[in-house]
């Protein structure tokens, strides 16, 4: 009985190893996933708004968007599952003379796991990521930002050594 034991206790082990592996590389997959999509709708969103893109032309853009954000983090296989299940639907709504576009984008794929989880019974889990942006005209004038630099007094010292002698500002 103490030999089943133990082997007991290394296969729960291995289970646990092998569930933590899965659930670490799946959220890594999944983040990186959601980053693509939520960048695709910002940037086909604003495409739309600033005359680039038109709803019906917008789709094919934001497909390569993502599949170009995730580029060298997928294989072959998954670029092609991903490819064939990215779905975008880019909408325009005109309410009080505003007008709002609309874009979600939906993808998913299957990801590999460790050997650990292959070993356990899983070889693959399959994730997804959706997001939706919105980008809004108007006839309201635009806003203009000014950067300006202050090199005068004490913004002109020289700053890229530190007297740890001092704790207190010396002006």
């Amino acid at each position: 009985h103490a030999g089943f034991n133990v082997l007991n206790k290394f296969t729960r082990g291995v289970a646990v190893a092998g569930e933590n592996g899965a659930a670490v590389a799946e959220l890594m997959a999944v983040n990186q996933l959601q980053r693509a999509v939520d960048a695709a709708t910002l940037s086909a969103a604003s495409s739309i708004n600033s005359g680039h893109h038109t709803t019906a032309n917008v789709t094919t853009y934001a497909r390569q968007f993502v599949l170009a954000q995730l580029a060298d983090s997928l294989d072959a296989p998954q670029k092609t599952e991903l490819a064939a299940a990215i779905d975008v639907d880019p909408k325009k709504d005109v309410k009080s003379g505003k007008t709002i576009y609309t874009v979600t984008v939906t993808g998913s794929y299957h990801v590999p796991l460790s050997g650990f989880a292959q070993f356990i019974g899983y070889s693959s889990v399959p994730i997804s990521a959706t997001s939706t942006s919105q980008s809004e005209s108007s006839s309201k004038n635009a806003l203009s930002m000014y950067l300006v630099l202050d090199r005068s007094g004490s913004m002109s010292f020289v700053t890229d050594t530190v007297n740890t002698a001092v704790n207190k500002c010396q002006n």
